[in-house]
């Protein structure tokens, strides 16, 4: 955790506490809508809940049976559906890390994909105008 201080003109940024991610290999952090004590982490291995309140990491959480993957670059659940969105880099991208395919998980009882050709993404977010 950070804590802002300084001025406007010249912000600073103290380190108040640091959490080790459980696996190695940390690639996304991003809000957990609907839950402002959670936050989602992909790390090589696996995809995470971190919750704030009492510093620990859950791989216990809505669709997890799904997300649980490895290799996620981006993950993050729509505030008003619930569904999650990810990527993973995928065989035949340009790069190590990209993919054409955002994968989605959690609409009913049905996960789709979509795949736009010729695509190079990395991170995939739902646009939502606020945090939380």
């Amino acid at each position: 955790s950070l804590k802002v201080g300084g001025t406007d003109a010249a912000p600073t940024l103290t380190e108040l506490t640091r959490t080790p991610l459980p696996t190695y290999g940390g690639h996304d952090l991003a809000p957990v809508y609907g839950d402002r004590d959670r936050l989602w982490i992909t790390t090589n291995s696996a995809v995470y809940q971190y919750e704030k309140s009492t510093d620990t990491f859950s791989s216990t959480y809505r669709f997890a049976e799904d997300v649980d993957l490895p290799i996620v670059k981006a993950v993050g659940n729509h505030p008003a559906t619930k569904q999650v969105l990810l990527t993973r880099p995928k065989a035949g991208c340009a790069t190590t890390w990209c993919t054409d395919t955002a994968e989605f998980f959690g609409r009913g009882s049905m996960n789709a994909t979509r795949t736009f050709t010729g695509a190079q993404f990395y991170k995939a977010r739902w646009f939502v105008a606020r945090y939380q």
